[in-house]
C-alpha cells in the first residue's frame, strides 16, 4: 500500500462502498482507499484514482451511485492484479495453461496466460517464504509495472515446466535492508522468512523510467 495520513478520511464515499462486499480483503482495500492508501501501482490525483501503467487508466471518485462506484473501482483494481487469494485460486482453475511446453516468456501470446503465470509465481513465493498477502500482491504489481515500463524484458523471465522459475532483476527486500545480487546468483537461497517486499533492480532505475513515462504523457496532453 501507498501510505498517507491514515487518520484523515479523504474519500468517505469509498468507505460507504464497503456495504457492497462481504469479502474481508475488499473491505480492507476500500477502507484503505477511503483514507488515501492505494495498492502498489495506483495513486490518487485530486478525485481521480489512477493506475501507473503504460496506458492511462483512471476513474473519478464521486457520490452519484455508490454501487456503480464500487464496481468501477473493483474492476479497475482487479484488472491490474488486485485480487484476494480466493479469487486468484478461482482464476487459476478457470484458465488452463496450453499443453505445449513453454520454454520462454516470448512463447506466450495471450495476456491472460501471462497474468496467470505472474500470479502463480507470486503465490509460489508466498508459500515458499511465508509472505504476507500484501507482499504477494506487491510482487505482482511490481512485476506488471516493470513489464509495462520495459524495466524487465522477456529474456529476464526464466521458465521451467510451464511456470516462471526466476526473474532476473527481481530482488526481495527484507525489512528496511535491501541487498542487491547479481542476476546469475540464486537470490532466493539468501532470503529468510521475515516480511519481504520485492524491488526491480535494472540498469536504468524504475524511477527514471517512470519519470520518462510521465514526461511523455505530459507532452501528449499539451499536444
Amino acid at each position: 500500500m501507498t501510505k498517507t495520513n491514515v487518520t484523515t478520511l479523504l474519500h468517505p464515499v469509498l468507505l460507504e462502498c464497503c456495504e457492497f462486499t462481504t469479502d474481508n480483503f475488499w473491505n480492507t482495500i476500500f477502507t484503505d482507499l477511503a483514507y488515501g492508501n492505494t495498492p502498489y501501482g495506483f495513486y490518487f490525483y485530486k478525485d481521480l484514482l489512477s493506475y501507473k501503467g503504460k496506458k492511462a487508466y483512471a476513474i473519478r471518485i464521486n457520490e452519484t451511485d455508490n454501487e456503480k462506484l464500487y464496481n468501477d473501482v473493483y474492476d479497475l483494481l482487479s484488472k491490474f492484479g488486485v485480487l484476494s487469494m480466493d479469487e486468484r485460486r478461482k482464476k487459476q482453475e478457470i484458465f488452463e495453461i496450453p499443453n505445449q511446453t513453454i520454454t520462454t516468456w516470448g512463447d506466450i501470446r495471450k495476456k491472460n496466460y501471462k497474468d496467470l503465470l505472474i500470479e502463480l509465481f507470486a503465490i509460489d513465493l508466498k508459500n515458499k517464504f511465508k509472505l504476507s498477502i500484501a507482499s504477494a500482491q506487491y510482487t505482482i504489481s511490481s512485476i506488471n509495472i516493470a513489464l509495462s515500463l520495459n524495466a524487465i524484458s522477456p529474456t529476464d523471465i526464466h521458465m521451467t515446466d510451464n511456470r516462471i522459475d526466476k526473474i532476473d532483476g527481481l530482488v526481495l527486500k527484507k525489512g528496511a535492508i535491501c541487498d542487491y545480487f547479481e542476476t546469475d546468483m540464486d537470490i532466493y537461497n539468501k532470503i529468510s522468512n521475515d516480511l519481504i517486499y520485492p524491488e526491480i533492480y535494472v540498469k536504468t532505475p524504475m524511477i527514471e523510467k517512470w519519470e520518462k513515462y510521465l514526461s511523455g504523457l505530459e507532452q501528449k496532453m499539451i499536444i
